[in-house]
């Protein structure tokens, strides 16, 4: 990323065979641009409608987003949190979604 150091750690949320598709959970340890989309299509698993960084035609929209951020606050020191509301996801992009697996 640039000569700079980047670490992301993922786990494994969820997998459909059928649709060939996952859901991580993902965290950033720096804060590199582009760095969940560059580190998961280095990896051969690029995020779905990743027109950039995918190593196949993507006819999709992007499939990411972020559900949760926490840092420290770089004033206070005081950790800060936020999560998305549950209403406010897409049916498909919670952990408790029905698939076809």
């Amino acid at each position: 990323m640039q000569d700079k150091p980047a670490i992301t750690r993922l786990r494994l949320r969820k997998y459909s065979a059928t649709e060939n598709r996952s859901w991580l959970d993902i965290h950033p340890e720096t804060g590199r641009k582009h760095q969940i989309r560059k580190h998961l299509a280095d990896a051969g698993f690029s995020v779905v409608g990743d027109r950039l960084y995918s190593h196949k035609e993507q006819s999709e929209d992007l499939a990411l987003a972020a559900i949760s951020l926490s840092f420290r606050c770089p004033i206070s020191g005081d950790e800060q949190q936020f999560r998305l509301e549950d209403a406010l996801l897409p049916d498909d992009c919670r952990i408790d979604a029905p698939r076809n697996t």
